[in-house]
């Protein structure tokens, strides 16, 4: 019988048949050689899964019928994975040579850790940008996670390995033991904060997330999923935050923090009307409708199992409005101050 590999690293493709070569390229540079690739084809209509079976033999192919999504996708090559770590790559992302060596190194020297986020960039094309993308992922009182650090230049200020509320699906390492304790990404959450969500739960299980700098990864971000305020991301944008908060954020918080969170959501709505987006929130809305039992019954079966109290959790989050929608409120005030002067 074969022996398990140390690390199963997961890359869901979704139409990225150009975008794949050097995110493999660079798995096959580890300095861990004790690995195995796993690339979730979700449903590609580009000729994905031909191309990786001519030219990528030695990746292990999962080829979905049709596309389920980041959650559905990643829950796939999470079931088939054999490694006692579980790494995440974008298909639009490639890493650092020592990337793995330095999550996993992280995660061993801490045994109540459950996931690991390294310093992702931002680039542009095939080329790093020098600026952030994510240094982990912080959840606010506000109910909107947002990445630590996105589109600041790095000058070392994100340079200390601490622990952090989330990780970013998109370049982390998760013990294989946190999937089996808290469960995997919820398929429900489809694309969005479902990395958030599943940190959150494992936060409330007990273990520790942590951030390691000295692991770094480059992502084109939105080249796999189209990026962008679509109706697509505003959708599950919307519809994934409701879900977070009626999962994830124990009861004392929810009600504390309750009216904030309605005041957000009412802002982002009034946004969706001002970007043409308003047929998508209206959509999430409703299917927040829909879900909310099944999201009541999820909550009620973690928070019964939750082991960290709820001042625990409060002392993680931060009190800030995401940056996104701080310079939202900055325009706003400026449009509104020159309509009155004139």
């Amino acid at each position: 019988m074969t022996p398990s590999p140390r690390i199963s690293v997961v890359v869901p493709n979704w139409n990225g048949r150009d975008l794949i070569d050097r995110c493999l390229e660079s798995v096959r540079a580890q300095t861990i050689r004790d690995l195995e690739i796993i690339v979730v084809d979700n449903g590609s209509a580009d000729g994905s899964a031909e191309h990786l079976r001519r030219h990528h033999p030695d990746v292990r192919l999962v080829a979905l019928a049709v596309n389920q999504g980041f959650a559905g996708g990643v829950n796939a090559g999470v079931a088939a994975a054999r490694g006692e770590f579980v790494a995440l790559l974008n298909n639009d992302a490639w890493a650092a040579p020592d990337w793995l060596e330095r999550l996993t190194a992280r995660l061993a020297s801490e045994p109540v850790a459950g996931a690991c986020a390294p310093k992702i960039y931002r680039a542009e094309g095939s080329q790093p940008t020098g600026r952030l993308d994510s240094t982990g992922e912080l959840y606010s009182i506000w109910g909107l996670p947002f990445p630590r650090g996105r589109d600041e230049l790095d000058r070392g200020q994100y340079d200390d390995a601490k622990a952090v509320f989330a990780v970013s699906g998109a370049a982390s390492v998760y013990r294989s033991a946190l999937f089996a304790a808290v469960g995997p990404f919820d398929d429900d959450f489809f694309a969005y904060f479902e990395d958030v969500d599943l940190s959150f739960r494992a936060q409330l299980a007990g273990f520790s997330v942590l951030y390691e700098p000295s692991a770094v990864v480059y992502h084109r971000v939105g080249a796999s999923s189209g990026g962008g305020m679509t109706p697509f991301g505003r959708y599950h944008f919307v519809k994934n935050s409701w879900f977070l908060f009626l999962k994830d954020v124990p009861a004392p918080l929810a009600c504390r923090y309750l009216p904030r969170f309605l005041f957000l959501q009412v802002g982002l709505f009034w946004g969706s009307v001002r970007l043409g987006l308003l047929g998508a929130h209206v959509r999430a809305l409703l299917r927040v409708v829909v879900s909310a039992p099944a999201m009541l019954s999820r909550r009620r079966r973690i928070q019964r199992e939750a082991v960290r109290s709820h001042h625990e959790i409060d002392r993680m989050l931060v009190r800030e409005l995401p940056p996104g929608i701080r310079r939202g409120r900055r325009l706003t005030k400026r449009l509104s101050a020159g309509r009155t002067a004139s």
